[in-house]
C-alpha cells in the first residue's frame, strides 16, 4: 500500500489512477445501472434475474408484435431472380458476431449495448 502511494507521483502512477477510474466508470455504465425495473403491471423488480426476464418479455412484445396496431401489407417486390442472392442469417453466426464483439464499446445505430444483446441470451 505504502508502495502504491509513492508511486501516484510519477507518470506511472497517474497512469494507473486514470487506467482505475476508466475501469470503475466502465463498472457502472449501461446495463449494470440497472438496479430495478417495473413489471407490465408496475410491480418494482429489483433481483437481477427478475429484471433480465422483463426485458426479455419486453422484447419479446415488441418484436413479436402483441401489442394491438394497424398491419402493414406489403408489396412483394423481390423477384424470383433476387431470391437466389439472400438467404436467411443462421443463428450460430449471430451467436458467433456477440462473441466477437468487445464490452464498453460504443452503441450502434440501434442504440443497445452489445452487454444488453448478450444478458438477454441473443
Amino acid at each position: 500500500m505504502i508502495t502504491f502511494i509513492n508511486e501516484l507521483g510519477t507518470k506511472e502512477g497517474e497512469k494507473d489512477i486514470y487506467r482505475m477510474a476508466r475501469i470503475r466508470e466502465r463498472k457502472t455504465r449501461d446495463i449494470n445501472q440497472i438496479k430495478c425495473i417495473k413489471d407490465g403491471v408496475d410491480r418494482l423488480l429489483v433481483r437481477d434475474e427478475e429484471i433480465k426476464d422483463r426485458w426479455r418479455e419486453y422484447f419479446d412484445k415488441l418484436f413479436n408484435g402483441e401489442e394491438e396496431g394497424p398491419i402493414l401489407e406489403l408489396d412483394d417486390s423481390f423477384d424470383d431472380n433476387n431470391r437466389r442472392f439472400v438467404r436467411r442469417i443462421q443463428e450460430t453466426e449471430i451467436e458467433e458476431a456477440l462473441k466477437r464483439m468487445k464490452s464498453g464499446k460504443a452503441m450502434g445505430p440501434d442504440g443497445i449495448p452489445i452487454e444488453v444483446w448478450r444478458c438477454l441470451g441473443c
